[in-house]
């Protein structure tokens, strides 16, 4: 049965939509930063920072970013050390990515409703695509399981050392990242499907080609005959 659209109805829609759109912007954000993890070493009462991001660190002591994958080309694979990319850190590259493109997918079929008819399943299938960008940049935080904010792994045996891991300016865009796609679903969960026609109605076709606005004024086939009819009477 169909329903009727109110203004409220797309009032709610188009804000989902700018969740979403809100939401992939710091996906993107989130992922180019090279600041996402700020680790804190203290190592006989002297402090070191290093900031980590899911692709690239920053170098508090030049101010400047650079590539993981530039690091990693640059080491020595001889020579004994940490690994720069860990397992946990490529699961977080990978969630990062995969964030990002769930989130454009899923601003992508909300906006469709608002130029072309939809389908109910589209529509559902929308909100599945934000709560799965929600999932995988939660994801992200698998970097917090990195190598770099493991005492055991930094720290010496028997050295007086600690380490501390805390969210630095990606690891917040992810954070408002995960919010913007929730608020994006429940609006999504919220709304019913626009089923009905579209917010902006674009003109179609005739048959012959020529445009018509729809809802614009037709001429059938029985008007044509009863004016031919009435002009045959006259005469």
């Amino acid at each position: 049965m169909a329903f009727r659209v109110t203004l409220d109805d797309w009032a709610f829609r188009i804000l989902a939509w700018v969740f979403s759109f809100a939401g992939l912007v710091l996906s993107c954000l989130s992922a180019e930063s090279c600041r996402f993890v700020r680790v804190t070493t203290l190592r006989n009462n002297v402090v070191g920072v290093n900031l980590v991001g899911l692709f690239s660190t920053y170098s508090v002591n030049i101010g400047q970013c650079f590539s993981l994958r530039l690091q990693l080309d640059a080491q020595d694979p001889t020579a004994p050390g940490r690994e720069i990319i860990t397992g946990s850190h490529r699961a977080a590259m990978a969630f990062g990515v995969l964030a990002c493109l769930a989130g454009a997918a899923a601003m992508f079929l909300l906006l469709v409703p608002v130029f072309k008819r939809t389908s109910r399943g589209l529509w559902t299938l929308a909100g599945g695509l934000c709560g799965t960008a929600l999932v995988f940049q939660g994801l992200t935080f698998l970097i917090f399981n990195d190598d770099r904010c493991k005492k055991q792994e930094v720290c010496q045996v028997g050295a007086g050392c600690s380490v501390l891991c805390a969210v630095d300016k990606g690891g917040e865009f992810a954070i408002t990242a995960m919010v913007m796609y929730l608020f994006a679903g429940l609006l999504v969960r919220r709304t019913p499907a626009p089923t009905d026609d579209p917010l902006f109605v674009i003109d179609s076709a005739d048959d012959d080609g020529r445009g018509e606005r729809k809802g614009g004024p037709k001429t059938t086939g029985l008007a044509e005959a009863t004016t031919s009819d009435n002009f045959t009477n006259e005469e």
